[in-house]
């Protein structure tokens, strides 16, 4: 097929070519799912309810189902390295994997409330949250765990003797942060053993809680809610100018981030909340449960009915691919490429254009092309670096995405 047009960076303009950087993945499951992590931009888990657990090895593309041997909900799955990760969820559940998942050991522990989160620092070091103020710490990979609940906390001033914790993240192997019902907000100084309340400055339940360091961190709660930490007592409250229920938060640095929430709100700021920017999806009207980024240019949602959406850096303020306009059947072959490689898929009528725009790992347009109809297209790879690029492909409303290995 004979290439019509060719266009480099610097003289190159195709705003409706700049792809949306959410997108509905296939996943294999209508369960609701409650947790999701990532261990790089393409190694990854995804959790819920009735005890499902997929993985990806290609940044979602794929997934495959994993048996957990247990019907209990999940709420939370972590892993600290592509090997060892943990699970925890309703009824005291604790598993751990040491082999990437495939199979899962029983930990056991003399707390049996649900449990809500997990985090680890290292391979020995982690804790575990849940209902009425179970905290769990172990030094030992989860061997053994340590009780150490909570039972006073300090949230909006009130007593909140036994509150349920939604949130955990080690720092440290000393420094632990802790969030939960009612404004339940508390730090530990000692790796877990003991906490010390600090005032959220609201009454509302933190859903979700992220820091980038010891000292900037945020939560975020329903009607919008949002609040800005230095992590030793202050809380500065921000507006997330939507006033939908958002329920997990994750920034990248310390101030880009995005909060997620209910009917498929997806907030986006640049500067620690100041200011917010939609970026949800007109198809996905799920509630969104779980965000994690394993990088600056690739995040993930996990949804319920078994929906994970996917972000990949592109432009400064993109817009969203719908799910409904992917296009199926899509293939890149010679891959890896030397000089050239040809993008395949079902053809096109010859006064249909077809669009092909290559992005480099930190999300530049390296070069962009468009063909007139056909199935099968050469693209020129020659000058290009050694290296990985992600290949998007639009042809009318319908648009894929595709990574190539140049050598």
């Amino acid at each position: 097929m004979q290439l019509k047009q060719l266009l480099f960076l610097g003289a190159f303009s195709l705003p409706h070519l700049l792809f949306a950087q959410w997108s509905k993945l296939s996943t294999g499951t209508t369960k609701d799912l409650k947790t999701i992590h990532f261990i790089n931009n393409d190694l990854g888990f995804a959790a819920g309810k009735d005890g499902v657990l997929i993985k990806t090895s290609n940044g979602g593309s794929n997934w495959t189902a994993i048996n957990t041997a247990t019907t209990k909900e999940i709420k939370s799955v972590f892993f600290i390295d592509a090997n060892n990760g943990w699970l925890v969820g309703k009824d005291g559940l604790i598993r751990k994997t040491t082999d990437g998942g495939t199979t899962w050991a029983t930990q056991t522990s003399t707390v049996h409330e649900d449990f809500n989160d997990v985090h680890f620092i290292n391979a020995t070091q982690g804790v575990i949250v849940g209902k009425k103020g179970s905290v769990l710490i172990t030094g030992n990979g989860g061997s053994t765990w340590t009780n150490k609940s909570i039972v006073t906390g300090g949230g909006s001033g009130s007593d909140d003797e036994g509150a349920d914790i939604y949130k955990v993240q080690m720092l440290s192997t000393t420094k632990v942060f802790a969030a939960g019902k009612e404004g339940f907000f508390a730090v530990s100084n000692n790796g877990g053993s003991t906490w010390t309340a600090q005032v959220s400055g609201t009454s509302a339940d933190l859903d979700g809680m992220h820091f980038t360091s010891e000292s900037n961190g945020y939560v975020c709660y329903k009607a919008g809610g949002v609040r800005k930490t230095n992590g030793s007592g202050t809380f500065t409250p921000v507006t997330a100018s939507t006033s939908k229920d958002l329920g997990s938060i994750f920034f990248i640095s310390d101030s880009k981030g995005w909060t997620v929430g209910e009917e498929g709100r997806i907030q986006y700021t640049e500067n620690s909340g100041n200011t917010w920017s939609a970026q949800n999806l007109s198809t996905v009207t799920a509630d969104l449960n779980d965000v994690y980024f394993p990088s600056e240019d690739r995040g993930y949602i996990a949804a319920e009915d078994g929906i994970i959406l996917k972000y990949i850096k592109g432009t400064t303020n993109p817009t969203a691919i719908r799910t409904t306009d992917l296009l199926s059947g899509v293939n890149l072959y010679p891959n890896p490429a030397v000089t050239t490689f040809q993008v395949k898929m079902e053809a096109v009528s010859a006064n249909e254009p077809v669009h092909i725009v290559a992005y480099d790992i930190t999300g530049k347009i390296i070069a962009a092309y468009t063909f007139q109809g056909g199935s099968a297209f050469e693209v020129p790879c020659a000058s290009w670096a050694n290296g990985t690029y992600s290949i998007h492909i639009s042809v009318a409303d319908k648009t894929a995405q595709l990574k190539v290995l140049k050598q």
